[in-house]
């Protein structure tokens, strides 16, 4: 194939749209019309990328404002090892840029709203657990009323947890959350946890076994967020498995780190939403075979928790199964 004629060359670069350039010893010395108009030549900040690629030897690609708004640099050496010449192609980005800043701003907006709600949302539950007891020191009502008071008295608790999870994914996400480390028992904060959880897995009628082994794990961090993120956890299980079902929890020390896994004969997680499950709001979107929908909080708060640890691995959950039994699925947490 002949090569190209350098006036039908020329032709074909001013036609582009993006601007074209090509630099020598620091200076443009050939640029179509496209790279002239967007006036990065009159900017010798533009000329960094140039001697960056001769420098390296290779392509270098490189974006800033310029006259007007964002462009993009794509620079590569034309003459090889020890060469003084670098063509350049400009490519406006500013839609692109635009597009992500609105995205952030809308991620942000989301935050604050979602902080605003939470507080907005706690304000009424003290009065109503307030009226909840003063209703149970009044003395036994009908059956049907204290039924009916105890179904409040349940609900209030599950709202107020998720509220405290709001508002707790908010302050993390703004910097707001302080972690009180010290050095504990890991199986104390499982037993703590498990405590806390017990109610909803006895009102699922679920049987819990807590393996815990015979000597202290010894971990730094906080307890209190250490036993929220199990009692997400456990939680999670329990509303996740059918009526009657079995969760274990396990801790033990593995090459010098504590290990705790939790895992249940519940419904399971799909392989492809195992990478997604902790993430913000994330519900899985399949039938759930009459299982209660939650709003993807839990999981998510006790990831970025987990992270505020700064523990490797990550939290992960596998799919996992308990002798016998139909498809588990697991927590780890690592320290």
């Amino acid at each position: 194939m002949d090569a190209m004629e350098p006036q039908a060359f020329s032709k074909l670069i001013e036609a582009v749209d993006a601007g074209f350039c090509v630099v020598e010893q620091g200076r443009v010395v050939e640029a179509n019309e496209a790279f002239r108009r967007s006036g990065v030549d009159a900017d010798p900040a533009w000329l960094a990328p140039a001697a960056n690629a001769l420098a390296e030897g290779k392509p270098v690609r490189y974006a800033r404002p310029g006259r007007g708004g964002w462009f993009e640099l794509y620079a590569v050496p034309l003459d090889g090892p020890g060469g003084e010449r670098v063509a350049a192609l400009l490519t406006d980005v500013t839609e692109r840029v635009r597009a992500v800043e609105a995205l952030k701003e809308a991620d942000r907006r989301k935050d604050e709203f979602l902080a605003m709600l939470a507080h907005e949302l706690r304000n009424p539950l003290a009065p109503i657990r307030n009226a909840v007891s003063l209703m149970r020191l009044k003395g036994p009502p009908e059956p049907e009323l204290q039924a009916a008071r105890d179904i409040v008295d349940r609900q209030v608790d599950h709202l107020a947890r998720l509220v405290d999870d709001l508002l707790d994914m908010s302050r993390i996400t703004f910097g707001k959350i302080e972690l009180r480390r010290e050095r504990l028992d890991l199986r104390a904060v499982i037993e703590e946890a498990a405590l806390g959880s017990r109610p909803l897995i006895e009102q699922k009628g679920h049987a819990l076994r807590l393996r815990l082994g015979e000597s202290p794990l010894w971990v730094d961090g906080d307890p209190v967020r250490l036993a929220q993120v199990i009692g997400n956890l456990l939680n999670n299980a329990a509303r996740y498995t059918a009526p009657g079902g079995r969760i274990d929890v396990h801790a033990g020390a593995i090459e010098g780190e504590a290990h705790l896994r939790v895992a249940d004969n519940g419904i399971g997680i799909a392989p492809d939403m195992l990478s997604r499950i902790f993430e913000p709001f994330m519900q899985i979107r399949e039938p759930r075979r009459g299982m209660p929908a939650g709003i993807g909080v839990g999981l998510s708060l006790a990831r970025m928790l987990v992270e505020q640890h700064h523990v490797g691995p990550v939290l992960r959950r596998l799919a996992q199964r308990l002798p016998g039994e139909p498809a588990a699925r697991e927590g780890r947490r690592t320290r």
